[in-house]
């Protein structure tokens, strides 16, 4: 498997570590008991392809030999099929392995960080043999990881949502995940209106989102501010009574619990968040700006007026 391993002097002090020794060894080997020097030796050189197969293969083999009474051709071919299936599950668990390992040396693991509860690993395990995709295993590594960092913060519900994610749904996933609000929904501008119901009713499908339905958008005084992390959308509108309605989507916890654990979520597009509520026509000017705490009453600061062109530039 022709996999490098970033970083191997923090992968090898990772798995000093207890916890992640236990939850990696559980994945790659179905034994949470593995020992490090193990785990090391592992980290440093995965086995190739071409000989674990041989190893399998002559294993079962020898095992179905026995057994062979009649009809050897169709041992052969069950042999052969199951060797394949169980090669190719054992790589997948090992790809999930090494990516979460990646992952883990990013930061320091936190005081808190544990092992996974056998019923989320029972659970994990069966997922991780099947992904094969490469934003598969990312995800799938990421949900490990977080679950080591912070127990208890991948429910039982967003793991069995994630056992019917597929490329696309996780693509979509990615293409939203920048355009997320403060309270977890997301604005649909006009002009792309039908993409937007189309990327919302895919991610519906599978709990991850609500499909595109009306918002209202608050105004007071002629100005409507709207949240996006330790940035803000201001917008100058015209008064209403009853404050200005817009077409959006919110994700729900499933939904907020994938985005929290994939890298793609801190790239905000603000500018064409700002951009697509200057599309209405009850709204004069689009700016974006700095959130900041003052004397306990939130600010916006270093505000400058967003145009057409200025989008894409974050």
């Amino acid at each position: 498997m022709d996999q490098i391993i970033a970083g191997a002097g923090a992968v090898t002090s990772l798995l000093t570590i207890k916890e992640a020794r236990r939850a990696i060894g559980r994945l790659i080997s179905g034994t949470v008991d593995v020992p490090q020097a193990y785990l090391e030796r592992w980290s440093e050189s995965i086995r190739s392809d071409t000989a674990a197969q041989k190893m399998i293969t002559s294993a079962i083999a020898d095992a179905a030999k026995s057994f062979a009474k009649e009809d050897t051709t169709l041992i052969d071919r069950g042999v052969e099929r199951w060797t394949r299936q169980l090669g190719a599950r054992q790589r997948a668990r090992e790809s999930v392995a090494i990516c979460t390992l990646n992952i883990l040396t990013e930061d320091e693991l936190p005081k808190t960080a544990t092992a996974p509860s056998e019923d989320f690993m029972r659970a994990f395990e069966d997922m991780a043999e099947k992904t094969s995709s490469a934003e598969l295993i990312d995800l799938m590594a990421r949900i490990l990881a977080g679950e080591i960092r912070k127990p208890g913060s991948v429910s039982r519900r967003t793991l069995a949502t994630v056992s019917v994610l597929d490329q696309e749904i996780v693509r979509t996933l990615a293409k939203v995940a920048p355009y997320l609000l403060d309270r977890a929904w997301l604005h649909v501008p006009p002009s792309s209106k039908d993409e937007w119901r189309q990327r919302f009713a895919l991610l519906s499908s599978v709990s991850i989102s609500s499909e595109v339905s009306v918002r209202m958008l608050a105004e007071k005084n002629g100005f409507s501010v709207v949240r996006v992390g330790n940035e803000a959308v201001l917008m100058t509108m015209r008064s209403s009574k009853v404050g200005w309605f817009v077409d959006g989507a919110h994700l729900t916890q499933t939904g907020q619990e994938l985005v929290s654990l994939l890298p793609f979520q801190t790239k905000s597009k603000i500018n064409d968040i700002a951009l697509g509520f200057k599309e209405h026509d009850f709204v004069n000017t689009v700016s974006v700006g700095n959130v900041i705490e003052e004397e306990g009453l939130l600010k916006v600061i270093n505000t400058r007026e967003v145009t057409e062109s200025s989008k894409g530039v974050t």
